[in-house]
């Protein structure tokens, strides 16, 4: 499908900085569309169309360190910030009951605000993700390089040096 779907931008405040989300017109419970890491909201930009030509309305955000949203030095992120965008997403956008769709290591975010609000879900679906809440959980070695705060210095380094990130 070779159209681009028109959107509107927002602006969402968060504690930790402004999270990026796009806004396309329709009707019935809003898609909402998450990403893993490290990606961003473009990840889907070939499935906007299909979605928005059935007329679904459809939203599409950042994460806070991701795409157009913030990045602030000193905000804490994780996977309970992750919940924070998306909720608060919901919220300013008044979406209502949502279609969630998540990626990756955007399943947690998901999964955690369909259990805690499901009354406001229409359908999930989880796409290459884990959920575990287990303390005895092991997640692999690249996401808790990149999650752990006391392991950033690492991480950047690593990041930078694309024989090392390979």
């Amino acid at each position: 499908m070779d159209s681009k779907p028109a959107f509107t931008e927002h602006h969402i405040s968060r504690g930790e900085g402004r999270v990026y989300a796009r806004d396309y017109y329709g009707t019935g419970p809003a898609f909402v569309l998450m990403h893993g890491f490290p990606d961003n909201l473009r990840i889907y930009d070939d499935l906007i169309p299909y979605l928005t030509a059935a007329g679904r309305r459809v939203v599409a955000f950042d994460f806070l360190g991701f795409g157009a949203s913030d990045k602030s030095a000193s905000a804490s992120y994780s996977f309970e910030q992750q919940l924070g965008d998306l909720s608060a997403v919901i919220q300013a956008l008044g979406l209502g009951k949502v279609v969630l769709i998540a990626h990756d290591s955007s399943g947690i975010a998901a999964v955690n605000f369909a259990v805690e609000h499901p009354y406001k879900v229409d359908s999930l679906s989880i796409l290459n993700s884990a959920y575990d809440n287990s303390p005895l959980n092991v997640w692999p070695e690249m996401i808790v390089l990149f999650a752990d705060p006391a392991l950033k210095a690492l991480a950047l380094a690593v990041a930078q040096s694309p024989a090392q990130f390979g």
